[in-house]
Parts: structure tokens; C-alpha cells; sequence
């Protein structure tokens, strides 16, 4: 096992998906988690429909946790962050199975999807406030333009 196996990354995707849903709306989300999907499934080069799949569950997990947590509140970030980033890896399984020709999925896969899932849902406030920053300023930036345009 190298060593870019064993350290957990962080899943960006989860993190994007997770505040386009709270900050634009369930259509935007969908929009770019199924974009997401159909990208990895065409560079990926494996079955098609492995990713569009996983990035379905991953939204409908957030759609589905939606209901019961305050996404505004940094506790809901956290877990809604960790389902997403978990169902996602999840969401890979049967995909996995039905192209895998009797492999094994790889040792650590749950353990690692958990880990993983875990270190993105715990930066997700972070990440969320240095987005909307990002966002505001790029927004004045705009204003500005506009302003001295006139």
C-alpha cells in the first residue's frame, strides 16, 4: 500500500454539493452533482454510470437529511457533510460489483470512505465560511465594476 492510500483525503465534491444545496437550492445541487457524475463516469474510462450513480445517492442522501437537520447551524454542516461524502463512497459499491469480473472491493475501502468522510464533514464550516467570504467578495468586485462603468 503506498503512501497516498493510506493518508485520507478530503472530498471536495461532497463539500460543493453540500453548499450549492444550502446556498443556491436543490436544483443547482442536482444540477452539478449529476454534472459531477456524468464527467467522472466519461473520464474515468470504467462501466458508465458508476459515478453518475454515486453522486445520485450522495444527493438524495442530502435531500433526504435536509428534512430533519438546520443546514445553517455548523453541527448540521458537519453531519450533513460526512453523510454525503460516506453515501457517496457507498453509492460506488454496486457499480464496483457488477464491473469488478470477481475481484474484491480493496481492503480499507469502508474504514477509509469513513475516515474520509469524517475529516471533509469536520472542515465543512470552514470551508462553508470560506466559500460565502469568496463569494461576497467576488460579488463586490462585481458592484464595483459596475459602479465605475456608469
Amino acid at each position: 500500500m503506498g503512501l497516498g492510500s493510506a493518508i485520507p483525503g478530503v472530498d471536495i465534491s461532497a463539500l460543493l454539493i453540500c453548499h450549492l444545496f444550502i446556498r443556491s437550492g436543490i436544483k443547482s445541487a442536482f444540477l452539478f452533482a449529476i454534472g459531477m457524475g456524468l464527467l467522472a463516469d466519461i473520464y474515468s474510462g470504467g462501466g458508465h454510470g458508476i459515478f453518475l450513480l454515486a453522486y445520485a445517492v450522495s444527493f438524495g442522501g442530502i435531500h433526504a437529511s435536509a428534512l430533519f437537520m438546520d443546514l445553517e447551524h455548523p453541527r448540521g454542516q458537519i453531519i450533513i457533510v460526512t453523510l454525503c461524502a460516506f453515501l457517496r463512497r457507498i453509492g460506488l459499491v454496486p457499480g464496483f460489483i457488477a464491473f469488478s469480473f470477481g475481484q474484491h472491493l480493496p481492503g480499507g475501502f469502508f474504514w477509509g470512505g469513513m475516515v474520509t468522510a469524517a475529516l471533509t464533514g469536520l472542515l465543512a464550516p470552514f470551508v462553508f465560511y470560506l466559500l460565502d467570504k469568496l463569494i461576497l467578495r467576488i460579488e463586490g468586485e462585481e458592484e464595483s465594476l459596475v459602479r465605475h462603468d456608469a
